[in-house]
């Protein structure tokens, strides 16, 4: 294969696991766009411990329902409460929403969420979360121990659609 237009990532999520000689492997789907017509698909794995570094440093600004796995594993309230609610109205794959995934609800449907503080599954500590305010946009870390508001979320796939 040959690079000959624009390389953009694709909206499918990373994969994480282990490469049979045991190390972390990072695999990452981006696309070639060749012109109008044509889009090559490009399959780059990063393995090592730097990769490792950057996908623990990230995976938690955009990753809910990962980090909400790792939150019912350590007993954590919100995430909880979140599995109370995963059977809600048929639907079995709710999870708390990243620090990203809230920056993106509160960017495009802000009217589906009361106008006060929601806790995101991105934690800075032990002791602190990020929260994002749905009424101004304000967003900052914030103390665990503060009542806000959880919204579950699911993902569904959407289909692209050619312009």
């Amino acid at each position: 294969m040959r690079a000959q237009g624009t390389v953009f990532m694709s909206r499918t999520r990373p994969v994480a696991d282990t490469s049979a000689d045991g190390k972390f492997r990072l695999v990452l789907l981006a696309m070639d766009r060749i012109d109008s017509h044509r889009v090559e698909p490009w399959r780059i794995t990063w393995t090592g411990e730097e990769a490792r570094a950057f996908w623990a440093e990230h995976a938690s600004l955009t990753d809910g329902l990962r980090n909400t796995q790792a939150m019912l594993a350590a007993k954590c309230p919100p995430a909880l409460h979140i599995a109370k609610l995963a059977t809600a109205e048929g639907h079995t794959d709710l999870y708390l929403p990243s620090r990203a995934e809230l920056w993106a609800l509160r960017a495009n449907v802000p009217e589906l969420f009361d106008k006060t503080w929601h806790w995101s599954s991105t934690q800075d500590s032990a002791s602190s979360a990020f929260a994002q305010l749905f009424e101004y946009g304000s967003s900052y870390w914030s103390s665990k121990g503060i009542g806000f508001r959880v919204r579950a979320v699911r993902r569904i796939p959407l289909q692209h659609f050619p312009t």
